[in-house]
C-alpha cells in the first residue's frame, strides 16, 4: 500500500519522520499516519515524496508488482527459412523491426500508471465531498449560538476574513491534525471572527516571523505572544487570555470593526475561554476580567484590568494596571510600575521592587549598608556616604568627606589632597612640587626642613 512505499523508501534513505515533515512543511503526526494507511497524502504532497524519496510517482502509487513486457515474437521472412544463404542485412533487418504487439506494450506500460493516478484522484475527491457533506449535517444539528466549531471559517461572503498566522506543532494551543487547523488558538480565533461578524483563515508560521507578519500587515492577528516593552512599540496587544499568552494586532486594521480587546475581554468574562481550555485539558483558577493565572496569594492577577474608559476622541481606549507582583501582597499597582505603593522603589518612573532595607530598588539605593537613602544622579551612593568630589562614584573613607583617591593621607583628616600632593594644604609640605607631609616643627617636609 501507499503507506507501506513511503515507510521502506524514507527508510531506505536514512531520514526520520520529523526530517521529512520538516521538508514537507506538514507535522510528524501526518507522516505517521500516512504510513499507517490511516490518511491519504494530497496530490502534490505525492509529487513531493516522489521528489524527496528518488522514486517516481507510478512506483509509489502502484498498487500490484510491475507487468513483465511479454517476448518480441521475432518472425524470419519465408524466404529466409527457404534460403540459408539470404543475406545477413534482410535476417538483421527482420530481427530489429518492433512488432506491433510490442509497440502495444509499450503503450500498455505507460497507459496503466496514468490511470492507477487518475484511480488514486477519484478516490481523494469521493472521499472530500463526502466529508464535506458531512460537515454540513453536523452544522445543521449544532443550532447553538457559539462558533468553537467551524462557523466561522466558512463560504466566502460579503464579509471580510481575518488572517490569522499559527504555530501548526504547538499543542495543544495549535497543531494539524489530519491536514486541519486543531487547539486552543484555533477555537479562540473561530470565536473572536465569530463575534467580530467576519471570516477567518488560518496561515502556518514560525515563531519568528508572526509578530514581524502582523507588524507587515501579512497577517491581521497572531496568538501566544509574550508582551514586552520592545514588542509593545510595533503590534497591539490584548491582556492575556492565559498565562502570559496574549493576542497581537495592528490597532488601525479594525478600526471599522468591534474592538479587539473587548471581544476578548468578552470571552474571558462570560466563560468562553475557560471552557475551551477545559475542551484540550487545561483548568486552573484564572482572572474572569483577563484570563491570566491568579497567585495563590493574591485576589488580583498580573495583568488586571482595573478601569475601562470610553471617550468620543479615543473611543474603546482602554486602561491597564497590575498587581503588585511582591509575594504575600494584594494591592495594585501603579499604571507605570509593577509594585504597589508600598513595595515599588520610591525613585520616579522605576517599576523595580524596593530592596529589602531601602526605600529603593538595589538599582537606585545607596550601596553603603544599612543606608536607605537613593543614590546621588553621579554615584553610587547617597549625599551622605559619597565622596565630596562631583566627578567621583566611590565612598567616603571613614575619616573623611573624601574616599582615599581624594583624601589626605594624614589620619582623621576630612579634608581634600591638593591636586599635585597626598596631602591637603595644611599638612603638606610648603613646596610646590612635593608631595610629602610637613614635618611636625615646620611647614616643609623631612627632606626640605632646613
Amino acid at each position: 500500500m501507499l503507506g507501506d512505499k513511503i515507510r521502506q523508501h524514507r527508510k531506505r534513505n536514512h531520514i526520520s519522520q520529523e526530517e521529512l515533515a520538516e521538508k514537507l512543511g506538514v507535522s510528524r503526526q501526518s507522516i505517521s499516519l500516512w504510513e499507517n494507511n490511516q490518511t491519504q497524502p494530497t496530490i502534490e504532497n505525492i509529487v513531493s515524496l516522489s521528489k524527496l524519496l528518488g522514486v517516481s510517482t507510478d512506483e509509489l502509487l502502484s498498487t500490484a508488482p510491475d507487468e513483465k513486457t511479454p517476448p518480441t515474437n521475432i518472425a524470419a521472412p519465408a524466404n529466409a527459412t527457404a534460403d540459408s544463404h539470404a543475406p545477413a542485412e534482410s535476417i538483421l533487418t527482420s530481427k530489429t523491426s518492433p512488432s506491433p504487439l510490442s509497440h502495444k506494450n509499450k503503450i500498455l506500460k505507460i497507459a496503466l500508471p496514468i490511470g492507477t493516478v487518475v484511480f488514486i484522484c477519484l478516490i481523494v475527491l469521493c472521499v472530500v465531498i463526502s466529508s464535506a457533506m458531512l460537515s454540513g449535517e453536523n452544522k445543521k444539528i449544532d443550532t447553538t449560538e457559539s462558533a468553537l466549531d467551524t462557523t466561522a471559517n466558512i463560504t466566502p461572503n460579503n464579509k471580510k476574513t481575518l488572517i490569522v498566522a499559527i504555530e501548526d506543532d504547538f499543542f495543544p494551543f495549535s497543531y494539524k491534525e489530519n491536514n486541519e487547523y486543531c487547539g486552543i488558538h484555533i477555537d479562540i480565533a473561530k470565536e473572536m471572527a465569530y463575534r467580530l461578524d467576519c471570516n477567518v483563515e488560518f496561515v502556518s508560521a514560525d515563531f519568528e516571523e508572526l509578530i514581524d507578519g502582523v507588524a507587515n500587515s501579512r497577517y491581521d492577528l497572531a496568538l501566544g505572544i509574550e508582551k514586552n516593552s520592545y514588542r509593545e512599540t510595533i503590534v497591539s496587544f490584548t491582556e492575556p487570555y492565559y498565562d502570559y499568552m496574549c493576542i497581537i494586532f495592528r490597532g488601525e486594521t479594525f478600526s471599522e470593526w468591534s474592538n479587539i480587546r473587548h471581544s476578548l475581554t468578552s470571552m474571558l468574562q462570560d466563560d468562553t475561554i475557560q471552557t475551551i481550555l477545559t475542551k484540550y485539558g487545561i483548568d486552573y483558577s484564572y482572572c474572569k476580567t483577563c484570563g491570566n493565572l491568579i497567585d495563590s496569594t493574591s485576589s488580583y492577577c498580573s495583568e488586571h484590568t482595573t478601569s475601562t474608559t470610553e471617550t468620543n476622541s479615543q473611543p474603546n481606549t482602554f486602561e491597564y494596571t497590575r498587581a503588585c507582583l511582591s509575594i504575600g501582597c494584594d494591592n495594585l499597582c501603579d499604571s507605570i510600575m509593577f509594585y504597589c505603593s508600598e513595595h515599588a522603589c520610591i525613585k520616579s518612573n522605576c517599576s523595580s521592587e524596593k530592596s529589602i532595607s531601602s526605600d529603593y530598588c538595589i538599582i537606585h539605593k545607596c550601596d553603603s549598608i544599612g543606608c536607605d537613602n537613593g543614590r546621588n544622579d553621579f554615584g553610587y551612593y547617597c549625599s551622605n556616604h559619597a565622596c565630596a568630589d562631583t566627578s567621583c562614584i566611590r565612598e567616603k573613607t571613614f575619616s573623611g568627606n573624601y574616599c582615599s583617591w581624594h583624601e589626605c593621607n594624614e589620619v582623621l583628616c576630612k579634608n581634600r589632597k591638593n591636586g599635585y600632593g597626598s596631602y591637603c594644604v595644611e599638612h603638606e609640605c610648603s613646596i610646590s612640587w612635593c608631595s610629602s607631609a610637613k614635618s611636625p616643627l615646620s611647614n616643609y617636609c623631612f627632606m626640605h626642613d632646613n
